[in-house]
């Protein structure tokens, strides 16, 4: 795959490490969309990155149908699509047990929620597309990377 035919979607891509890869990408030649909840963000980085090169879609990527039908709609904006980045996530932060007693299960749960479940979500409505893909010239149909970022 030439780094010029890269369509990507990257989750937390309006900052941090999403946002440095689609720089990357773009500086590259490809073109990406940026899945991301942070919508003022997400405006300042379709400005930088240039609105022919990157749209943002705003994305819960704990809600299965909705990351979905994002995906599509990215794939729609891009041309194809044949790259996934995950950099969503977040940092829960506590003690199993600290002063207050055992940590309660929704602060956990919510963190596998966003960085586990919601990597599988993008990861897998980026597959389903991108598998009716033709090959590129060394048989590849998709690059699926994950990152999660603090």
């Amino acid at each position: 795959m030439q780094p010029d035919t890269i369509r990507a979607v990257i989750t937390g891509g309006v900052s941090g490490l999403g946002f440095a890869v689609a720089r990357r990408l773009i500086a590259d030649g490809g073109k990406v969309a940026l899945l991301d909840v942070n919508d003022d963000k997400g405006v300042e980085a379709v400005a930088t990155l240039g609105e022919g090169n990157a749209r943002y879609f705003r994305t819960d990527v704990t809600d299965e149908a909705g990351v979905a039908a994002t995906v599509e709609a990215a794939r729609d904006f891009l041309g194809g699509l044949n790259t996934a980045v995950n950099c969503a996530g977040i940092l829960g932060s506590g003690r199993v047990l600290g002063k207050d007693g055992p940590m309660p299960l929704d602060g956990f749960a919510r963190t596998v929620m966003v960085n586990l479940v919601g990597s599988f979500n993008v990861a897998k409505a980026a597959a389903a597309l991108i598998q009716h893909n033709q090959p590129g010239e060394d048989g590849e149909r998709e690059v699926l990377d994950g990152r999660v970022r603090a």
